[in-house]
């Protein structure tokens, strides 16, 4: 409950002001380059914990994901870039936030349903997909709930 308050905050902060174009920086004007992708667009403590989240996730590890997940959100909560103006990091900290819940949700998904069933290739392939399916629908829920970050996030 206080994580979602905390993200309508951000949100509704976003919509009072006006949304502005981003132009990223190179992955080496920024104080932590990502290890796992070249396009680091959040950060390491976000971009990475989103691959290794994923990565969890095709193993049926949603635990694991989970953990990257929640990381990854709180992160985004003090995500900083030297440079950057106020609106443009409102937009960055949003924009991972919302990918960080939606990924967070999804392997939430998949983790209860794993509860339920044996750890087999068939459950482990539906688990995956329920995982994505979630992610997926809290993704367009907030695209829906949001509609400026729809089309503005790097």
């Amino acid at each position: 409950m206080i994580k979602n308050l905390k993200m309508l905050v951000l949100f509704s902060a976003l919509t009072l002001g006006s949304i502005v174009c981003i132009q990223t920086q190179p992955a080496e004007a920024r104080t932590v380059k990502c290890k796992l992708t070249t396009n680091c667009v959040y950060g390491s403590e976000i971009s990475d914990r989103w691959i290794k989240g994923a990565r969890f996730e095709q193993k049926a590890d949603f635990q694991s994901a989970i953990i990257e997940y929640k990381k990854a959100f709180k992160a985004s909560e003090k995500l900083t870039f030297p440079g950057k103006t106020q609106a443009q990091m409102k937009l960055l900290r949003a924009c991972a936030s919302t990918g960080s819940y939606a990924s967070l949700q999804g392997a939430i998904a998949g983790a209860e349903y794993m509860k339920f069933h044996q750890l087999t290739a068939e459950h482990t392939k539906a688990a995956i997909e329920i995982s994505r399916n979630k992610f997926r629908e809290v993704s367009d829920a907030q695209d829906e709930k949001f509609p400026e970050l729809a089309g503005s996030c790097p």
